[in-house]
């Protein structure tokens, strides 16, 4: 058994020389400075004029617009034909409900009538395509936003 205190055998890897680092030729300074490079990099946001990603609050409130501004067609659908139905009902007042949640929650640091109002119209147009005219849009997201204006008062009161 060989002692730890004895030094390894000076061998070098086949085709390896074991030439001392410092006898090598000196690197060019060139190659040798640094150049800084910051940390972080500055980017400017890109201008946007797409509607908002899926997964924004904005959003989720134009969708629930939208969805309210359907229960009300569909309540006037069934209304002219002989009777609202107990479904539509719930369906209309729980999606006024959940945007009354919303408005809540949004209402201390958000423009949510304008929010509801920008994404529900998006919402509706891409849900309805060319079969919804910009008047008519303007008219059922003003209607939903008007039924939430009422609960907001009779919550207050």
């Amino acid at each position: 058994m060989r002692s730890l205190s004895e030094p390894l055998a000076r061998r070098a890897a086949p085709g390896l020389s074991l030439s001392p680092f410092f006898l090598l030729p000196p690197l060019p300074i060139e190659s040798a400075t640094v150049q800084p490079t910051p940390a972080v990099d500055t980017l400017a946001p890109s201008p946007s004029t797409t509607a908002a990603p899926a997964n924004t609050l904005e959003r989720h409130v134009g969708e629930l617009v939208a969805a309210a501004a359907t229960a009300i067609l569909q309540a006037l659908r069934e209304f002219q034909n002989g009777g609202l139905t107990a479904s539509t009902k719930m369906q209309g007042g729980d999606l006024i409900c959940e945007l009354y949640r919303l408005r809540q929650f949004m209402i201390a640091d958000w423009p949510f009538d304008a929010i509801a109002r920008e994404h529900g119209k998006t919402a509706l147009r891409e849900m309805y395509g060319t079969r919804i005219d910009e008047r008519t849009i303007d008219l059922l997201i003003g209607e939903v936003l008007d039924i939430l204006q009422k609960v907001v008062r009779l919550q207050m009161n």
